[in-house]
Parts: structure tokens; C-alpha cells; sequence
């Protein structure tokens, strides 16, 4: 069945199609069927944990590690560690990068290609952070599990490289909407913080998979709220230097989140065990003081946005929270943060909101806005992702009214973080401990759009060996084409047929070869599935005019040939206009 499949996705006829970036036909069917898979996917990653969590802790709740004795909540967090720690020192080095870093690295540097090591890792790593009480949040994890799935499907099915791109943002937004139930925070994030761009042939097979994720959610899981957001009511031009506040406080603590986890970053000697038991011990030590650091910490989320928790406990739970994720996440451990920073955020809207009551100071609104909107700037703050925290804003409250305090809570905390302590994204924070430098070359990401399949020239005469017997150079006569394409020493050579033929009239059987060769051009091969990116740097690294689209499954096979002077025509938009 599955090979039954792919025979038919794989046909030429529809990889053509995939390969001009205008098909939304076909990139929406893609798009739909990747939110259906990374949405599956995330609810079975979801069902492992928090069924796991659910026979493990009293009373059944998944979230109830406080209710642990104190001496089994140490074993269990050190033990976890020390088990992830080994398993890491075993796997192969490459399998260790992870996160939403590792998702931004493939599609900018792999064209979306995710190898099935790191997703293994992922999956089983965060799990056991999880269910072992690490201070971990799981929408990081879910975020590379649902690209990965659907990049490694597409890569199955043999579809050109710049669908698999498509694909790896499909599976990032359908696993923030499956996640959260923002779908659209899910289709803003993929497209900000994954694939930086906004693109119209990407935003519709976007949506179509962050409404699949969601949908596939809700459907196993129902439309239980995530969080317990109370309704949010028009705010007053008075509270405008609270919420300036509190985005000042957001950033700070972007910035001291993202500072810790680059100094932990930069630990890199000694064995991947003795980082990650070290992380282990600490998160051990500290949730002897607060347990609520522990796992994820939404129970916590939601008493703070009712306004059950203490100024006390909402200080110290942010300062603890932050420092155990920034270490551990540093120190290798596969854990998310973007749940970490909600909680953070969230702790410390509370408390401004608790010290504006002890201030006796008049300000309109419920407790539920200002821990919204700490939740919203510190993620978007961390992460650089703006947009996705104000567009998290109208879907987790329900309502518009939100909007205005967040964009202001939201902005000031991003220039907090960036221009006043100067510090970058977390995502980048990784990406440069790993020594990877992503570049946003316009010429490279406009030709990867596109697949060469739906630029190359197909009108190519291809010939067995060389056209060096009278029966190659009948061929010659005989045919049509514009180009000849034949090979020697493993290598195609290219040159315009009736040239070719002209040339080799009258040349004696003995030297047929070299004349042909001395007026062919040598060609570098470049495989079907290959975007047009890859054939422009192809041509660069082999100093060549002309590269041989060959399908591999086919022995290698030329289908066509594509010119440095089309991908030239097609960057500068005369093709596509």
C-alpha cells in the first residue's frame, strides 16, 4: 500500500506540479495531509507522557509532582538525568542536536531534510524529561517531532526539495496548533521563527496543516482549554505604564534566560553524561525548595491567571523556573522552552499585578490580562517571535481586547532584550554553540522556492556512452533535439546537437571521441528532487555552465538539463512574473 503510494505521489507528473512553487492545489493537499500526520503525531507523544504522568503521580493528575515526597521528587528528577545523560553519551554525536535550533539549521542549510536519529532522540529524550519531572516545557519538542515527521515523509516520497520545505512548516504549524489550539499562532510561528519569510504559496498549505493539527487534537484529546483564561475587559489608557512595566520586566528576563542558557551553551567539555547529570543534580537540589519548578508547571500557569498564587511564590517560582531551564536546556538536555517561558512570563505578570494591589495603585482589568500578557512578551521576547506572541494573545484570550496591552507588552520587551542588553534569540543562542551561521541570501532563498523539474529544458537528445560509431552518429542525424547529452568517465558532456553533427562530418571513426569532447561541454549532475538553490550552488562548486537533471532511481538517468543563465532569469523573476 505504501509503495503503491508512492509510486503515485512520486510520478512525474505531480513532482513537476510540487516543483513550481504557484501549485497550491497541490501544495494544500500536501499541507492538509502534513497536519493530519504531525498532528497524530503530537497527540501520540502527548498520550505517552501525560498517561505516563497519570499512573505515576497521586490522584492521577499529570501535573502533580507536588504532591511527591520530597526525597522521591530528588531521586526521581537526578535519576531521570542521569538515565538521559547515558543514553546521549551512547548515540551518535550528530543524533544530539535537537529543538526548534535544529529545525531552523535543516530548513535553511539541509532544504528540510531531518534525519530520523534526532527525531528518535526528540521523541524519546523529551519524554523522559517529562515524565522524569525535568524543568521542561513540550512544545519544543513537539515542534521538531511534527516537522521531522512530515519532512521525513516527504523525503519517502521523493518530492522536490523545496515541498519538503513547505512540509517542515506545515508539521511546525500543526504542532503549535495541536499543541496550544492557536492555530494561527501556529502558522505565524512557523513563518517567523522557522522559515523567516512570509510567502503566499506558503501561507495556504500553512493554514490548511495548523487547522488539520488543531482539528486532530481536539477531536482525540476535546476542546478543553489549554489555559484558564477569564474574560478580558476593556483595559484604560492608565494602566498603559503597568503594562510598559511589565514588559520592561519581561525583557530583563528574556535577556538573563537567554544570557544563562549561552553561558551553559559554552560548557562544552567533558562527556554529554557528565553535562547533563550536572543539570540533573541542580534541578534536583532547587525543586527541594519549589517543587512547582517541576515538569512543565501549567497547574501553576493556571493558578497564577486566577489569582491563587502568592507574590512570594510567583517571584520565586519565575526565578527558579528560569534558571533550571536555561541551565539544563544549555547543558543538552532535550527539553522545550517555550513552555518555561509562558510559566515565567506568566509568574511575572502576576506579581506586577499583585504589587500594583499592595500599591493600593487604581487599575482596570482582571488578573488574568497581566499574567496573559507576561506569558506573551517573555515567549516573544525569548524566542524573537513577535508576531506569534501577539497573535497567542487574541486566541488564547478569546478576545481583541487583549490586543493593544499586548502589542505594547510585546515590543517592549523585545527592545528590552534586544537593543538595551543586546542579547539574540535562544534559537540563534544554539545554532551559534553548534557553529552554524544561517544566511539569508535572497538570490539562494528565492531559486529554493522552486524545483528544477519545472525549469529544466527537456528537449535533450541522450545518448549511450559516446557518439564515437557510425551508429551514434546516425542517431545524432536522425534526431531532433536541440542538445546532445552523452558521458564519459562517469561525467555528462553537453553540446548543441546539429553543431555537433556539423562538427563531426567527414571526421575520420578513430577520432570521433576527442572532437566530440573537445566541443562538448563538461556538465555537473544535479538529482530531480534538488531545488533550484541547490543547482545554482551545484554549478558554483563545479564551475560549470550546464548541470544534468538525473533521476537516481533510475540509474542515474538524464531527464533534462537546466542553464546557469535560466536560474539567473528565474532569480531576477523573468520566468515567474
Amino acid at each position: 500500500m505504501l509503495a503503491r503510494i508512492r509510486r503515485a505521489v512520486a510520478a512525474e507528473g505531480f513532482r513537476t506540479r510540487l516543483a513550481d512553487p504557484d501549485s497550491l492545489l497541490h501544495f494544500s493537499v500536501l499541507g492538509l495531509l502534513a497536519g493530519v500526520l504531525a498532528g497524530l503525531s503530537i497527540v501520540v507523544y502527548r498520550f505517552i507522557v501525560e498517561s505516563s504522568l497519570g499512573a505515576m503521580l497521586p490522584g492521577g493528575d499529570p501535573e502533580n509532582f507536588e504532591a511527591l515526597d520530597p526525597s522521591l521528587r530528588f531521586v526521581l528528577v537526578l535519576g531521570g538525568a542521569l538515565l538521559l545523560g547515558l543514553i546521549a553519551q551512547l548515540i551518535p554525536p550528530r543524533w544530539r542536536a535537537v529543538g526548534v535550533a535544529h529545525v531552523i539549521d535543516r530548513f535553511n542549510r539541509h532544504s528540510g531534510s531531518m534525519p530520523k536519529g534526532n527525531l528518535a532522540w526528540q521523541f524519546c529524550g523529551g519524554m523522559l524529561c517529562l515524565i522524569t519531572g525535568q524543568a521542561a516545557g513540550r512544545e519544543g519538542p513537539t515542534v521538531h517531532i511534527g516537522a521531522a515527521v512530515s519532512s521525513i515523509a516527504g523525503n519517502y516520497l521523493k518530492l522536490p526539495n523545496n515541498s519538503i520545505q513547505i512540509l517542515v512548516g506545515c508539521g511546525t504549524a500543526a504542532s503549535i496548533a495541536a499543541a496550544f489550539d492557536t492555530p494561527l499562532a501556529g502558522v505565524i510561528f512557523a513563518m517567523e521563527v522557522v522559515m523567516m519569510e512570509y510567502t503566499i504559496s506558503g501561507f495556504v498549505p500553512i493554514i490548511l496543516a495548523a487547522a488539520a493539527g488543531a482539528t486532530v487534537a481536539r477531536s482525540i484529546f476535546g476542546e478543553t482549554l489549554l489555559f484558564s483564561i477569564a474574560p478580558i475587559q476593556p483595559h484604560s489608557l492608565a494602566e498603559m505604564p503597568a503594562i510598559v512595566l511589565l514588559g520592561l520586566a519581561a525583557g530583563t528576563a528574556s535577556a538573563l534566560f537567554v544570557a544563562v542558557q549561552a553561558r551553559a551553551l559554552r560548557v562544552r567539555s567533558g562527556l554529554p553524561f557528565t553535562r547533563i547529570a550536572i543539570g540533573g543534580l541542580i534541578s534536583a537540589l532547587a525543586i527541594l525548595a519549589v517543587p512547582e519548578a517541576m515538569g512543565v508547571g501549567y497547574d501553576s500557569l493556571n493558578a497564577a491567571l486566577i489569582g491563587e498564587l502568592g507574590l512570594l511564590t510567583l517571584v520565586l517560582l519565575a526565578i527558579t523556573k528560569l534558571l533550571l531551564s536555561a541551565t539544563v536546556s544549555g547543558l543538552g538536555m532535550p527539553i522545550g522552552i517555550i513552555g518555561p517561558t509562558l510559566l515565567i512570563g506568566g509568574c511575572i505578570g502576576g506579581a506586577i499585578c499583585k504589587l500594583l494591589g499592595i500599591a493600593s495603585l487604581s487599575f482596570h482589568g482582571a488578573e488574568s490580562l497581566y499574567v496573559l500578557l507576561g506569558m506573551v512578551a517573555m515567549m516573544g521576547a525569548t524566542l524573537n517571535a513577535p508576531m506569534a506572541a501577539l497573535t497567542a494573545v487574541m486566541e488564547l484570550s478569546g478576545s481583541t481586547s487583549a490586543m493593544l496591552p499586548g502589542m505594547v507588552a510585546v515590543i517592549v520587551a523585545n527592545l528590552v532584550c534586544r537593543v538595551l542588553f543586546g542579547q539574540v534569540s535562544t534559537s540563534r543562542n544554539t545554532l551559534e554553540a553548534m557553529g552554524v551561521s544561517i544566511t539569508r541570501d535572497p538570490l539562494r532563498r528565492s531559486l529554493e522556492r522552486s524545483g528544477v523539474v519545472s525549469l529544466m529544458d527537456r528537449d535533450v537528445l541522450v545518448l549511450e556512452g559516446e557518439p564515437d560509431s557510425a551508429e551514434g552518429l546516425e542517431r545524432l542525424r536522425a534526431a531532433t533535439n536541440r542538445w546532445a547529452v552523452f558521458s564519459r568517465d562517469r561525467m555528462h558532456w553537453l553540446a548543441d546537437r546539429a553543431a555537433l553533427c556539423a562538427l563531426l562530418e567527414g571526421v575520420d571513426a578513430g577520432d570521433l571521441r576527442e572532437r566530440a569532447i573537445e566541443f562538448a561541454r563538461p556538465c555537473c549532475d544535479v538529482p530531480a528532487q534538488s531545488s533550484l538553490g541547490e543547482a545554482w550552488q551545484r554549478l558554483q562548486e563545479g564551475a560549470a555552465d550546464v548541470a544534468c537533471v538525473i533521476e537516481p532511481l533510475a540509474l542515474h538517468s538524464v531527464l533534462g538539463i537546466i542553464r546557469r543563465e535560466t536560474l539567473a532569469d528565474a532569480a531576477s523573476g523573468e520566468i515567474f512574473d
